[in-house]
């Protein structure tokens, strides 16, 4: 993942070949509250946001609540609007996810 970590500006969520999805931030609230809205496909280096196929579930959404529950232990609670065919994509995508999010905190 890629991102200025601005609302509006770009967040790219990439896969090893540096290909993925080109999203923005709507909401950010630290620590409270990270709103990622997906906008389409980044592949080889160009962006579509266009075309009928990202059009389909262009503006779907991911959002990230993390709550402190004491001095060492948060939890983060996601939701994500999605068609039902992206569904097994978008669990791949949380599992890394939540992974880079409690690197991220834990350092």
């Amino acid at each position: 993942m890629k991102s200025d970590w601005e609302v509006g500006g770009k967040t790219y969520f990439l896969d090893r070949n540096g290909n993925g999805m080109v999203s923005t931030i709507v909401s950010l609230d630290k620590p409270n509250e990270v709103v990622f809205r997906h906008l389409g496909t980044f592949q080889n280096g160009v962006e579509d946001t266009k075309s009928r196929e990202v059009m389909e579930w262009s503006g779907t959404e991911e959002k990230y609540f993390p709550r402190a529950i004491d001095h060492a232990t948060t939890e983060l609670r996601a939701v994500t609007h999605v068609m039902q065919e992206y569904h097994e994509y978008m669990d791949h995508g949380f599992h890394n996810g939540f992974e880079l999010l409690k690197n991220l905190a834990e350092n």
